[in-house]
Order: C-alpha cells, then sequence, then structure tokens
C-alpha cells in the first residue's frame, strides 16, 4: 500500500461571506434522501463521523473576488500536483483524474463553483460564488472583533449573516477524486437575512417589538368577536 501523502494546506481567507446550510454549532450527520442520517457508509461499511459545515456565497463583484479566485485555484493545483506526482504543469492531463464524456462523470471534484449553475439553485445562491466545507473537527466562531462566542451571543455567526473567515483545502482519491475544504474559523461581520423567511433576533429585539401592545388580554379588540 502506498504510503499517504502528508501535504500542508495553505489557509485562504474569505473576507466576506454569506453563510447558508450552517452547521457550525453542532456536528451532525449527513441525511439521504429519505431525511435518514447517514452513521455508516454504504460503499465501505466504515463508520462515518457528523461534521461541522456550511456553504460560503461569495459576492463575485467584490474587488477582492478575483484574488482570491486566483489563489484558491492555484492552491488547488498545487496539492493536486504534489497528491498525484506532478512535476511538470505540462503532465497534469496525464496524472490528474479526467472528465470522462462517455460516463458524465468528472475527473477533479471541486467544492466550489457558481450558484447559477447548479442543477438546483438554492436560495441566495442565484449569480453568486459558493465554496462548501466541512470538518470533523470544531471550527472557531467569532465576533467582528475576533473574540469567541458561543450560540445566544449577539455577535455569534448564523445562517443567512455575512462573516468572514479560513479555509484550508484537501485532496481526496477514493472512489472518486477532488477537492474539498476544512473550515478553520468564521467569524460574524454583519446581520443578514436568515434562508427560509426566518432572521436572526435578539431578546431586546422581541422585546421592542411589542410596543403599545394592550396591558391585558381582556383589553384587547377581538378580531373574531360577532
Amino acid at each position: 500500500m502506498a504510503e499517504r501523502k502528508v501535504i500542508v494546506p495553505n489557509p485562504i481567507i474569505i473576507p466576506e461571506g454569506r453563510l447558508s446550510f450552517f452547521k457550525g454549532n453542532e456536528a451532525s450527520y449527513k441525511r439521504n434522501k429519505q431525511g435518514q442520517e447517514i452513521k455508516v457508509d454504504p460503499r465501505t461499511g466504515k463508520e462515518k463521523k457528523p461534521q461541522f459545515g456550511w456553504t460560503w456565497l461569495i459576492d463575485p463583484t467584490k474587488v477582492w473576488f478575483p484574488g482570491f479566485l486566483k489563489e484558491l485555484k492555484s492552491e488547488a493545483a498545487r496539492q493536486l500536483d504534489i497528491f498525484f506526482d506532478v512535476t511538470d504543469p505540462s503532465q497534469r492531463k496525464d496524472k490528474w483524474p479526467q472528465d470522462n464524456k462517455q460516463t458524465g462523470t468528472k475527473g477533479i471534484y471541486q467544492c466550489w463553483g457558481n450558484g447559477n449553475d447548479l442543477n438546483k439553485v438554492y436560495e441566495g445562491y442565484k449569480d453568486m460564488f459558493y465554496v462548501k466545507v466541512a470538518s470533523t473537527d470544531r471550527p472557531v466562531l467569532g465576533n467582528s472583533k475576533g473574540g469567541v462566542t458561543v450560540l445566544g451571543d449577539k455577535e455569534h455567526p448564523y445562517g443567512g449573516c455575512y462573516a468572514r473567515g479560513r479555509i484550508g483545502l484537501y485532496v481526496f482519491n477514493n472512489e472518486s477524486a477532488g477537492v474539498n475544504a476544512n473550515p478553520y474559523s468564521c467569524f460574524f461581520l454583519k446581520d443578514g437575512p436568515g434562508f427560509g423567511g426566518g432572521q436572526q433576533r435578539s431578546a431586546e429585539e422581541e422585546y421592542a417589538a411589542f410596543g403599545d401592545a394592550p396591558a391585558s388580554q381582556e383589553a384587547a379588540e377581538d378580531p373574531f368577536a360577532t
């Protein structure tokens, strides 16, 4: 059995992105189409571990985006070259797994792409660039000043908010080959509308929303009274 290569990733900074499918507080298992947790890999029979993860939605019109994208692709290529023993970029076609037009399978899976190209364009993905991240290790979650936060803090990251963070790429090659990303950190930047019509609300905001509510149930007018 060939010795597994240890490739030290160069962390990549995401200056700003919106958090989608956010599961950064508690690790959870992936689910199948029937909604059942996948605790055992059906292909290998090996036990799977729950993961933390989410998808970064990034605005490609940001002035820093071209540099970020170049860094992302360059780091992926660097790791793929090391993994597949490529010493000259011209060798990549022979050593990297290639697309199979007959079967329609991709040679190299990438955990990023354009939201408009997905088979299903989820809420918030239109015209956005996305990067999926997942890890069995707990990421660092914090506020806009860099302080570590916990669920319930006013500036704790949540699905729909805007944040910045760091990720690390890694190459895999089992039933398929490609590049995935681990989340290292995620720091809240500003509030954003929650997905599915929800939104983040603080206790203070909820209390203030009562405004001039009647002091008692009896004082309220019943709109259904006959």
